[in-house]
C-alpha cells in the first residue's frame, strides 16, 4: 500500500519538474520570437527613416539585431 503511495508521489514530482522544463522552454521561445519580430520590424520600419539600411543580421543569443548605416 504504501509502496503505491510513494511510486505516485515519485511519479508526480517527475511530472512537476518535466512541466516546469517545458514551461520554461516555450516561455523561452516566446521571447526569442517576440525578439525576432521587435529585430524585424524595427529593420524595416524604423531604421530606413532614420537613415539605416536593411535588416542585416539577429543574434540569437543576445537577442541583438544588426543594422548598417547608409552613408549619404
Amino acid at each position: 500500500m504504501w509502496d503505491f503511495f510513494g511510486t505516485v508521489t515519485l511519479n508526480l514530482k517527475k511530472f512537476y519538474t518535466f512541466s516546469l522544463f517545458v514551461v520554461s522552454r516555450l516561455r523561452f521561445e516566446l521571447v526569442l520570437w517576440k525578439n525576432r519580430l521587435q529585430a524585424r520590424l524595427l529593420c524595416q520600419f524604423v531604421c530606413p527613416r532614420k537613415g539605416y539600411g536593411r535588416f542585416e543580421g539577429y543574434h540569437e543569443r543576445t537577442s541583438l539585431f544588426a543594422a548598417f548605416r547608409v552613408e549619404p
